[in-house]
C-alpha cells in the first residue's frame, strides 16, 4: 500500500510541476488552482498566491510536492495562472454574474445557456 501510495504522490507531483513549470516560464506572480481529493478532507479547492521572482517554486514543488493544509493529503493541480491573467478571468466572471442577474431580473428567472457564456454586455 505504501509503494502505491508513493508513486501516486510522484505522478501528481510531476504532473504539478509541469503545470506550474508552464505558467511560471510567463511570470513569476502566479496563482494556483489546487484541489484536495482526498476523501476525509473537508477542504476541496485550495488557492495558492506565489511571489516567486528568486525562481525557488519549482525546486520546492519538485522535491516536496504540494500538500492540503487541513489534512496533507497531495493536492492535484487544477491550472495554475499569473496574477494578470487571473485579474482577467475574475473581471470576465464578475460581467458574466452581473449580466445573468440583470437578465433574469428582466426576462423571469430562465436564462439560457447562450446568454450565460458570451462576455458582452447587455444593452440598457
Amino acid at each position: 500500500m505504501l509503494k502505491r501510495t508513493d508513486e501516486a504522490h510522484a505522478t501528481r507531483t510531476a504532473a504539478n510541476h509541469t503545470t506550474i513549470a508552464n505558467v511560471r516560464a510567463r511570470s513569476g506572480l502566479l496563482v494556483c488552482l489546487m484541489y484536495c481529493d482526498h476523501p476525509d478532507c473537508p477542504a476541496r479547492e485550495v488557492r495558492i498566491r506565489v511571489k516567486d521572482h528568486d525562481h525557488s517554486l519549482l525546486p520546492l514543488v519538485r522535491t516536496r510536492g504540494l500538500h492540503c493544509p487541513l489534512c496533507g493529503h497531495t493536492l492535484k493541480c487544477h491550472g495554475a495562472r499569473t496574477f494578470a491573467e487571473q485579474a482577467r478571468n475574475e473581471d470576465r466572471n464578475a460581467r458574466l454574474r452581473v449580466k445573468s442577474q440583470r437578465y433574469a431580473r428582466d426576462h423571469g428567472p430562465s436564462i439560457p445557456l447562450s446568454m450565460l457564456h458570451r462576455d458582452e454586455c447587455l444593452p440598457d
